[in-house]
């Protein structure tokens, strides 16, 4: 089992980053717009770069929960990529609107620009039907490639809202195993084509990539 801990710069020296069980840490960017982002950016600015070499010393990870697409890639840029960057949810939070569908291209294309960059599932907070995120998969299965998705995520305890009927999460996905039955019916529909000719496997999406994308650490 693997877990993150908050990203502090104070995790730099901290001895947490050594423990074998942390993966990295987590940058939890909800509701912060990009001038706040930028501000916080440069408050510790050295504490910073020490954190990232720590990371990139110990082959760590960061993970991105960050709302606005402006932040995530402003993110993407800071971040060095010799880092290991998951973005949470897939960096897809409204997979019903064509602004939040063209600002997750814009997305797509500075992952693939950076290198290093995984989406992360379960993919629910882009929409409770899997049919309606499936799309998206496959665009980051095109442009990134099958190996850099990573479905099989519980998202527990499933906190929050649907943003169009503000329903709870905890409405829609009540346990563990609904959410696993969410991200089965995601990696099937956006598996049911071949990629460039070749077939992906739907357990390739959901455990099989964590094997590597998590082989280092």
């Amino acid at each position: 089992m693997l877990g993150v801990i908050d990203a502090n710069p104070a995790h730099a020296d901290s001895g947490l980053l050594d423990d074998p069980r942390i993966l990295g840490v987590r940058f939890t960017l909800p509701r912060v717009d990009l001038n706040a982002f930028e501000r916080r950016r440069r408050e510790d600015a050295a504490g910073w770069s020490r954190l990232f070499d720590a990371l990139a010393h110990r082959k760590r990870h960061v993970l991105l929960y960050a709302v606005d697409p402006r932040v995530c890639r402003a993110a993407m840029r800071w971040i060095p990529a010799e880092i290991p960057l998951g973005l949470d949810h897939m960096g897809l939070f409204d997979a019903s609107s064509d602004a939040a569908l063209r600002a997750f291209e814009t997305t797509l294309d500075a992952a693939v620009e950076r290198g290093n960059v995984y989406f992360k599932g379960p993919g629910y907070r882009a929409a409770t039907d899997p049919m309606r995120v499936a799309p998206a998969v496959r665009r980051v299965m095109e442009k990134a490639g099958p190996d850099r998705l990573l479905l099989g995520a519980t998202d527990a305890p499933n906190v929050g809202t649907e943003s169009t009927s503000g329903v709870p999460f905890r409405e829609w996905f009540a346990d563990v195993p609904s959410v696993m039955r969410y991200t089965q019916q995601l990696a099937e529909a956006a598996c049911q084509e071949p990629i460039s000719g070749v077939r992906v496997e739907p357990g390739h999406l959901l455990q099989e990539n964590a094997l590597n994308l998590y082989a280092d650490v």
